[in-house]
């Protein structure tokens, strides 16, 4: 399998009871990226120039603080119920954001 995939998606379970098991056991990893990812997202567009950070209004620098926010905590917790409900969140928040950016949604 490729390298790339074993923090979702171990060769094998050899030391873990489950896949929960073993994400939970990656998560710090798996957030971390994620919550780097958008601290580098929100400072590339603030780069870009203040125009260019304000054409896509203040619900972007605060829905990027949340979920960098939300990722630390999700890296830190082992609530099942914190981790299903963030990804249904995030799901439903990203398919919004898509459909409001591509002017499918007013």
């Amino acid at each position: 399998m490729d390298v790339r995939y074993e923090t979702l998606f171990p060769a094998d379970l050899e030391g873990y009871e489950d896949y929960r098991s073993y994400f939970y056991s990656r998560r710090a990893w798996f957030f971390g990226l994620q919550a780097a990812g958008l601290a580098v997202d929100l400072g590339d567009t603030l780069a870009k120039g203040t125009a260019y950070f304000a054409s896509f209004g203040l619900q972007y620098p605060i829905a990027t603080i949340s979920q960098i926010a939300l990722c630390i905590v999700a890296a830190i917790t082992r609530n099942q119920r914190f981790h299903s409900g963030f990804v249904v969140i995030m799901l439903l928040y990203q398919a919004y954001w898509a459909l409001r950016w591509f002017d499918t949604v007013s």
